[in-house]
């Protein structure tokens, strides 16, 4: 059993062998690292950049072989040094080769020459490789990575070392940073439209969303301008005193003055100058963006990408996401059909159908038009409606209304949609509660009127009845 489990185990570790890379040499426990940092915020074009590899706990070296991958459109290879690791040693230049992803690859090799020639030695430095920034990083970013390490004593196979990194393990991260983040996406959707929100760090005027069905290669481009209502002075003015740090309230007019007139924007101000000014900085310093997005298609996968401009100028980090368009709403005004009411002595009950989910109301009124009873139902919807009043008086004549809501009613109508008229249904009418019931009973003695061949009983009774007479 042992035997056997060992024997399944065996392809997995090889996996992990080579995995890590391929150690046939004398030098199969060492370790590849870089020097300086790992990480290059916002790098400026024409800034130098430098990948120093080194290695350590080796044995013995002569021949070494490092491979770099970088993005031609971001950075420039110029060159690269030798190492310590191989004093000695001749460099083995190669031009950087272009792979079909469009990334590039460039090996700093060098070799110590003669036969049997190799440096005993725990680690060093094996190559230096020089760069210079020559295009804007995307919004991903780059780097500049190192792939493969080779450390050899002979060219034969069985004497080479070989590690091999993924893209992005091992080497310098360049970054692209954004000081003013935006965040919290939220995405309110409509059938035929949606509104996105977010928040940004710095305070910003000009918002920029692109948008477009899932899978298309078109953008929509939607621009919101939250200072559209406002006067161009008054979003110079903002500018301005922000830029200068000044709060707009009435203790700093003086300052205000100062800083406005500089511009050429300074008193006499308008009547409404202040106030919207005060309105425009709220605003900004809400730091909450909002885009409306109209004439979607319902029920349809967008996918969008939003950025925001603060007062500076400085665009943000570019902010995606994806959303469903609602389904098309049923646009039919609700209907009702086969009413049906029926009273008793002290109760009544209303029946009804409806086209459309709606809700269940019942009221009754007496004659004077005062409110004896109100059954309110089916806050959800229903099709099939039913109601019942109870504690009335018998005999009587009552008024009722009956009416259904369409459900979810209201955002149609905030849409202009449907009216209130297109989601109301009212029927009304009238009708009486059955009479009391009264036991019979004489209201006076029977008569009699008697002839040799006849008799006439006249019976007097306090409503209709049947008389029989047993003679």
């Amino acid at each position: 059993m042992n035997k056997t489990r060992l024997l399944a185990l065996l392809p997995f570790a090889a996996c992990l062998l080579l995995a890590q890379g391929v150690m046939a040499g004398p030098n199969p426990d060492y370790v590849v690292s870089v020097d300086g940092p790992v990480r290059i915020d916002n790098p400026a074009v024409g800034q130098s950049i430098s990948l120093a590899v080194r290695a350590s706990g080796t044995t013995e070296v002569k021949g070494v072989v490092v491979r770099v991958l970088f993005d031609p459109a971001v950075v420039e290879f110029l060159s690269y040094t030798l190492g310590d690791i191989t004093p000695g040693a001749l460099a083995l230049p190669k031009a950087p080769d272009v792979r079909e992803d469009g990334l590039a690859e460039v090996d700093g090799g060098s070799t110590i020459l003669g036969g049997g020639l190799t440096t005993v030695t725990t680690g060093g430095l094996l190559s230096t490789f020089h760069f210079e920034v020559i295009g804007e990083l995307t919004e991903g970013g780059s780097g500049i990575w190192v792939t493969s390490v080779e450390l050899n004593t002979s060219a034969d196979p069985d004497d080479e070392d070989v590690f091999t990194y993924d893209d992005g393990e091992l080497g310098i991260r360049l970054v692209r940073r954004f000081s003013n983040r935006i965040f919290n996406a939220e995405v309110t959707r409509r059938f035929n439209g949606a509104t996105i929100a977010w928040e940004s760090r710095l305070v910003g005027l000009t918002d920029t969303l692109r948008i477009r069905p899932s899978g298309d290669s078109d953008w929509r481009i939607v621009t919101s301008q939250s200072v559209d209502q406002f006067d161009t002075n008054v979003v110079t003015a903002a500018r301005v005193l922000f830029a200068d740090g000044i709060a707009v309230d009435d203790s700093n007019t003086t300052i205000i003055d100062s800083s406005l007139t500089d511009v050429g924007l300074g008193p006499p101000y308008a009547d409404d100058f202040f106030p919207s000014l005060l309105e425009l900085r709220r605003l900004l310093l809400s730091r909450r963006h909002l885009v409306r997005i109209d004439s979607l298609t319902a029920d349809t996968q967008y996918e969008y990408a939003a950025r925001s401009t603060e007062l500076a100028g400085s665009a943000s980090n570019q902010l995606t996401g994806r959303f469903r368009t609602r389904l098309a709403p049923d646009l039919r005004p609700v209907a009702a059909s086969d009413l049906d009411v029926q009273a008793t002595r002290k109760s009544a009950s209303a029946s009804w159908f409806t086209n459309r989910p709606a809700d269940t109301q019942l009221l009754i009124n007496d004659t004077d038009g005062n409110q004896v009873g109100l059954v309110l139902l089916d806050p959800e919807g229903t099709f099939a409606h039913a109601a019942t009043v109870g504690l009335l008086l018998p005999g009587t004549e009552y008024s009722f209304v009956v009416t259904s809501r369409l459900v979810g009613a209201d955002d149609l109508i905030a849409d202009g949609l449907l009216t209130e008229e297109d989601v109301t249904v009212v029927k009304t009418g009238t009708f009486r509660t059955r009479a009391e019931r009264q036991a019979v009973r004489l209201l006076a003695p029977p008569t009699r009127v008697v002839s040799p061949e006849t008799a006439v009983i006249s019976f007097q009774f306090n409503q209709i009845a049947l008389a029989t007479i047993d003679y």
